[in-house]
């Protein structure tokens, strides 16, 4: 079971230049990196990894590359406007769903946005579907519950447009399972279309659920199939 989601909107976080060169990340995507808050192991920094230096003489290949960070960095902060659209929904019930986010840091990455840490009762950063689905660790009941999640998100205003089982956790929310997407807001497309047409949002949310239903039901017979490796694997 996981621990609760801390109601902390009201956190007052010192504004300073934070320097993560020394830090090792807690985690890693595919462009950013996540970093445990200074002195304060509830809450994450996420940051865009570094760009690499363009290498390309060929001036259209360079201008692709530059073009391709400009997009990325674009994708972050459309990242950011989604929390805060959520931020400001306070009777959404999507709230329960998303980590709690407390703004923006200053850091040597660049900007860094500061959300809540979805843990474990451990301490330990809560397990990603993709790694539950892995191990075989799902339920039928998490079915319900990735349902609820996707009803929550389909009728809220709030784009997300990178919904895969590593952006997924489970977590406890007054004492009730839930998945909380911990990456992954914002709309993905260079042109906005599901920010700008409720009936593309739904049509791919439908398109995702399907999916990732479909993943924990392959997991769900795999157990049927193979109890004994599930139950060696809980125990490793």
């Amino acid at each position: 079971m996981a621990n609760n989601i801390k109601n902390s909107t009201n956190l007052e976080l010192p504004k300073k230049h934070f320097d993560l060169s020394l830090c090792k990340p807690v985690a890693k995507g595919a462009k950013k990196l996540i970093f445990y808050y200074p002195n304060d192991n509830d809450l994450l920094i996420k940051v865009l990894k570094p760009f690499k230096k363009s290498k390309e003489k060929n001036i259209i290949f360079d201008t692709i590359s530059k073009l391709r960070q400009w997009y990325i960095v674009r994708l972050f902060y459309r990242e950011i406007r989604e929390y805060g659209k959520l931020k400001r929904s306070v009777n959404s019930g999507l709230c329960k769903h998303i980590p709690a986010f407390y703004g923006i840091a200053d850091t040597n990455y660049g900007k860094g946005m500061i959300v809540e840490a979805i843990k474990e009762k451990d301490g330990g950063l809560c397990q990603t579907l993709k790694e539950r689905l892995k191990s075989g660790n799902v339920q039928k009941d998490h079915i319900l519950l990735l349902q609820e999640f996707f009803d929550n998100l389909t009728v809220s205003d709030i784009v997300a447009g990178d919904i895969n089982s590593a952006n997924l956790v489970l977590a406890c929310h007054d004492g009730e399972n839930k998945f909380v997407m911990i990456d992954g807001l914002g709309d993905k497309t260079l042109i906005p279309f599901r920010s700008w047409f409720p009936g593309n949002k739904r049509s791919f949310l439908e398109k995702k659920y399907i999916k990732l239903k479909a993943r924990i039901e392959q997991a769900l017979r795999l157990q049927e199939i193979n109890p004994n490796d599930q139950e060696r694997d809980n125990n490793s």
